[in-house]
């Protein structure tokens, strides 16, 4: 969602084979357990997520997330290895949805890889939780939670970076194309809904963002800053605490095990679960 930013989403409406998903739906609601609040148990809701996206049942699957759904339930850890194809994002993300949803609780999940995060914001979670939205009674909504210095800094762009004595060692070229950079930095700050570095593209160098960044030392605090009020990072941070699924990693979660504050008193402490992928799963603890 690290005093860090997020993009807070949700799915409205399912793509894909809808019929299908709404048969499942149908099916799972009717098929004895149904849960917490008469909603579908998780094998129901992972049959309707994989009819979305015209998928097949499987078995490893089915088993992955009737252990995760355990471990959640007894607050045990949790180890899983699975081989490519197994389905593994779903067999997490489904029992997490259906906990945060039911239980009013912030499920943050932790990847190793930037691009696995991009997977499961940009595909696995718009997809899941418009699937889903039918059968729990409203969509899952879900954030990305990053570091601070991931996020355009106001303040940083209005005053100016401190001077770095290593650019007289540049090549002028150099210098040159990373005013250019700064300077479209700049003119996008003016237009950007979120500061997000992610969304910047092209991208620029390393050396051009730190002219408009700060890591959390250099932050000099919301209620200090003249911009606190509209601080993307900040404004993130909120967004994680209203999401009910966090998407993250495992250097921020590492360095900042209290990321939950973000998701205020919605999140405690919590278990995790590894899958092969890079990707953990924490819930709070009953």
């Amino acid at each position: 969602m690290h005093p860090g930013h997020a993009q807070r989403r949700s799915a409205a409406g399912s793509r894909g084979s809808s019929g299908t998903a709404d048969r499942a739906a149908d099916d799972a609601h009717s098929a004895g357990d149904g849960g917490s609040a008469g909603l579908p148990d998780v094998a129901g809701l992972l049959a309707i997520a994989v009819a979305d996206i015209g998928g097949a049942e499987r078995p490893g699957q089915v088993q992955m997330a009737a252990a995760v759904q355990r471990a959640i339930e007894t607050g045990e850890h949790l180890a899983v290895q699975a081989g490519t194809g197994t389905g593994k994002s779903l067999a997490y993300l489904v029992p997490a949805a259906r906990h945060a949803v039911t239980e009013q609780a912030t499920v943050v999940v932790s990847t190793a890889t930037i691009a696995l995060q991009r997977q499961l914001i940009d595909r696995d979670l718009p997809r899941l939780a418009a699937a889903l939205g039918p059968a729990l009674g409203r969509a899952p909504v879900f954030a990305i939670l990053k570091g601070r210095r991931n996020y355009l800094c106001l303040h940083r762009v209005k005053s100016g970076a401190p001077e770095d004595p290593a650019e007289v060692l540049f090549d002028p070229r150099t210098v040159s194309a990373t005013g250019r950079q700064v300077e479209r930095l700049h003119e996008w700050a003016a237009k950007t809904a979120t500061g997000d570095r992610d969304e910047l593209v092209p991208g620029v160098s390393e050396q051009a963002w730190r002219q408009v960044a700060v890591t959390a030392r250099e932050c000099i605090g919301a209620q200090r800053c003249p911009f606190g009020s509209r601080c993307f990072a900040e404004h993130a941070r909120d967004e994680a605490g209203r999401a009910d699924v966090v998407v993250t990693n495992h250097a921020l979660l590492a360095t900042r095990p209290s990321a939950g504050s973000g998701t205020r008193a919605r999140r405690r402490r919590g278990y995790s679960t590894r899958s092969r992928t890079g990707a953990s799963t924490s819930w709070p603890s009953r």
